[in-house]
């Protein structure tokens, strides 16, 4: 899962401002906030990778800009009594458009607005779970992918989509009996899958055959 953690050095008042009152437009403004918040507390960093960024501009982009255009509109007419709620409004707007510019900046440098097959509805690319014939990815990296491109699915459909799509016809025989629970998929699949020791043994010969393949690439390119 991203880390939660707030993109903003100092947290904003906005974010834990509560009022009490009975005033139904009043409560939906403040639940807009606490929206915005969560969302806003997703840390936008460097090291995100393509599926990540894809997740949050395919997934938390509409949310937010959804939040925006409410807050956006609820605001309009509450009274004038409710100044200090009006001035937390504007700095949760500014913080919204922030968050999304700073959202596009890492879309836009790795090329994924060019990208026009975007649905949101669909689940996101990801290449197939192949156990343990696939030395780049282990079962741990891959659910951890999975996690972010399955955000917002309820388990039933977290459990059918990953049998469905993203499990290696060699593997989805040992979770038939099981494709209907997501959580019991994830348990099997680490025992099967995540013995720690294997999985370290086979990547240091995975970084020894590139090792060897680069020594000798090096010593043709000597000769030649």
């Amino acid at each position: 899962m991203l880390e939660l953690e707030s993109p903003f050095p100092n947290v904003a008042a906005w974010r834990t401002y509560t009022l009490d009152t009975n005033n139904l437009q009043i409560l939906c403004i403040t639940e807009t906030f606490q929206s915005m918040s969560k969302i806003m507390m997703i840390e936008l960093h460097e090291d995100l990778g393509e599926v990540e960024i894809k997740a949050l501009d395919e997934r938390e982009r509409p949310k937010m800009e959804k939040l925006k255009d409410i807050l956006k509109k609820d605001i309009k007419d509450v009274p004038d009594t409710f100044e200090e709620l009006k001035i937390h409004a504007v700095s949760a707007y500014k913080d919204a458009c922030g968050w999304l510019d700073k959202l596009d900046e890492f879309v836009r440098a790795r090329n994924l607005h060019l990208n026009p097959d975007h649905k949101y509805s669909e689940p996101l690319k990801l290449d197939k779970f192949c156990g343990h014939k696939d030395k780049k990815v282990n079962i741990y990296e891959f659910l951890k992918l999975y996690e972010i491109v399955s955000r917002g699915f309820s388990y039933d459909d977290k459990a059918h989509f990953l049998y469905s799509n993203y499990i290696d016809d060699d593997i989805k025989p040992v979770l038939r009996h099981i494709r209907t629970d997501y959580a019991k998929m994830k348990k099997l699949l680490v025992q099967k899958f995540g013995d720690i020791n294997r999985l370290l043994t086979c990547k240091k010969n995975h970084i020894r055959e590139f090792s060897s393949i680069s020594t000798k690439s090096t010593r043709v390119q000597k000769i030649a």
